[in-house]
């Protein structure tokens, strides 16, 4: 690109394109459809140490860390294995991984006014009483 227009004209075009890219992650609240579920798993388990596994909110460990952000993320629930140089570490079960008999919850979403709603979960529990 730089030959055709410039370096200047480049770079700013490059920076648009990530801005763009960026932006939509934010405001869609989406993860990279790109995105390599092992890789981020590692990158989580990277910053987990270069922060300080002692600083980590909630006491978890790094690996519960790790699996906790690639919950929220959505991504990698069926990853059971992070390969970190030449170790395995096993991660904890993803909370993604809903149970036999667990269903979703229901969701009642309530506009208020233009800008304010009201959201409410409603969970069904058919589990035998004992």
């Amino acid at each position: 690109m730089e030959p055709r227009i410039g370096r200047n004209k480049a770079r700013v075009a490059i920076g648009r394109k990530l801005l763009i890219a960026v932006w939509h992650i934010f405001t869609n609240v989406e993860t990279d459809y790109y995105a390599v579920p092992e890789k981020v798993a590692a990158t989580l388990f990277a910053y987990a140490y270069r922060v300080g596994v002692r600083n980590l909110p909630g006491k978890m460990g790094a690996l519960q860390f790790t699996h906790h952000h690639m919950d929220r993320l959505g991504i990698g629930k069926n990853l059971t294995r992070l390969r970190w140089g030449s170790k395995t570490f096993t991660l904890p079960p993803s909370s993604l991984l809903q149970k036999p008999n667990e269903r979703p919850p229901i969701q009642v979403i309530l506009p208020v006014n233009s800008d304010t709603e009201i959201r409410l979960d409603f969970r069904v529990d058919r589990s035998p009483q004992v």
